[in-house]
Order: structure tokens, then sequence, then C-alpha cells
């Protein structure tokens, strides 16, 4: 556990790098280690070490492309809830924005309640059940969009669920929420246009549990 000092203004103190089940055996109150598993700072209080309060940390992430674009090794036991957000998406042709979990193709639900802003506006329920992935997390054109979901329990052996708003440049806007119909643990996530290829960037993030 190596301390790095500087004099003057610069003068730091660096953490030790571990991870959560390599922790120091005799700690020193005062303490910091910084742990690889679950990128995140924790402190020795004298009795305890203690982790960041809530937040989001960022476990993953990178560009889509082609017709589809796998994430893997993003979901983990360290966190029960993710933020998945997608920004500066570009679409080859009108599209709606598709999820699936691992090699899942089956148990998806999901309902889209929507407005559709037009010569005479409406609103509209769209949904499925036992579909091969989720749809409707938006739709997509040449213009450029993005979408914000948030997924609880994916890691889990539990039922997997997930809302996000729902968003179709000025022409629609609404939400949808679902659930996968299983108790399996995924580690991995692919996000797919239902026709053509796709462009943008994908920031995942998982909520602290403590």
């Amino acid at each position: 556990m190596g301390i790095a000092s500087f004099s003057g203004a610069s003068s730091v103190i660096k953490p030790g790098v571990v991870t959560s089940s390599t922790r120091p055996s005799s700690p020193f109150v005062g303490q910091l280690i910084f742990e690889t598993d679950t990128n995140r700072l924790a402190a020795y209080n004298g009795s305890a070490w203690v982790t960041q309060n809530g937040g989001l940390v960022r476990v993953g992430g990178g560009a889509l492309s082609g017709s589809s674009t796998t994430f893997s090794s993003v979901f983990s036991a360290n966190y029960h809830a993710y933020a998945i957000v997608g920004t500066n998406l570009s679409a080859s042709a009108a599209s709606s924005l598709n999820m699936t979990l691992g090699a899942t193709t089956t148990g998806y639900y999901y309902t889209s309640i929507a407005a559709f802003y037009s010569t005479s506006n409406y609103t509209a329920q769209i949904g499925a059940e036992n579909a091969a992935s989720w749809n409707f997390l938006g739709n997509l054109n040449s213009a450029t969009g993005g979408f914000l979901m948030q997924i609880e329990n994916p890691f889990l052996s539990a039922i997997t669920t997930f809302t996000a708003p729902y968003r179709n440049g000025i022409g629609s806007s609404g939400s949808v929420t679902g659930l996968l119909n299983n108790t399996t643990s995924y580690t991995a996530f692919t996000i797919a246009p239902a026709s053509g290829t796709l462009t943008g960037t994908v920031n995942i993030y998982g909520y602290a549990l403590s």
C-alpha cells in the first residue's frame, strides 16, 4: 500500500489499488484504497471500510455501428440498477430501436403510451407480449437523436424490468416500460435498429449500492 507525496500545492496522497476482496488486512484510520472491481474509493474509519454513498458509476459503453452493437461484461453483482444513455444517434432508415439481453430472443414484454402530433393529434398504446426484443426505446431516422433508459436487476437471478422515455423527433413522445419474463443473470446487452444501420454513442452507468 504505497503512498506518494509531493510538497507544496501539488501535495497528494495516492490510494492503494486493490479489489473488494483484497483490501488491506491491517488498515490504519484514514487509509484510502481504490477498488478496481467496483470502481470506487473506500476509506477506513477505524472499524470498517466506508465507500461512496449512492451516485452513478460509469461501467462501460462505446460506439454504435452497423446493424447491431453488443456491450459485453457491463452488468455485475456490484450494481442492481443501471442507466443506459444513447447520444448522437443516427439511423440509415426510419426505424424503431430494439434491445435484447444476452442471447435471449423470447419473453420480452413492453407497453408504450405515446402522443402523436399531426393535423389530427391522437394518443396510442403499443405493446407486445413474449416478443423477441424490447421495442420502441425510440424511433429513429437520419436526424440526430438519443435515448435514456433505466434497467433493474439484469445481473440478479430475478425478472429484469426497464423504463424509458419514447420520442420520435417532434412527431411523437411518451414512455415505454416492460420486463423480461425469466430469472436469468445477464452481463451483456445488444442495441439494434429494427432495420438499417445505426451510429452513435452509448454510456452505461451503475447505481452504487452504498
